[in-house]
C-alpha cells in the first residue's frame, strides 16, 4: 500500500472498453485485450465511478457471493 498514483495511456481508438472491479482490484481490458490493464486498490469508503465523455455507456453490474476453494 504505497499510495502512489501512477498514469496510464491508451492512445489508440478505444472501441470496446470492459472493465471488472471488486473490493480491492480492477482490471481493464480493451478492444477484446488489445490493451490490458490490472491493478490493486485498497478504497477507505464505499467507491464511487465517475465516467465523463460524448459516447455513451451501458453497465452491468453483478452481485456476487464470496466463495471458498478447497
Amino acid at each position: 500500500q504505497t499510495a502512489e498514483m501512477h498514469h496510464r495511456y491508451w492512445r489508440g481508438e478505444a472501441r470496446r472498453l470492459r472493465i471488472f472491479i471488486d473490493r480491492s482490484s480492477v482490471e481493464i481490458f480493451i478492444n477484446d485485450g488489445e490493451g490490458v490493464m490490472s491493478s490493486r486498490f485498497f478504497p477507505g469508503y464505499p467507491g464511487q465511478i465517475i465516467f465523463s465523455g460524448a459516447t455513451p455507456v451501458a453497465f452491468c453490474r453483478w452481485l456476487l457471493r464470496p466463495c471458498m476453494v478447497v
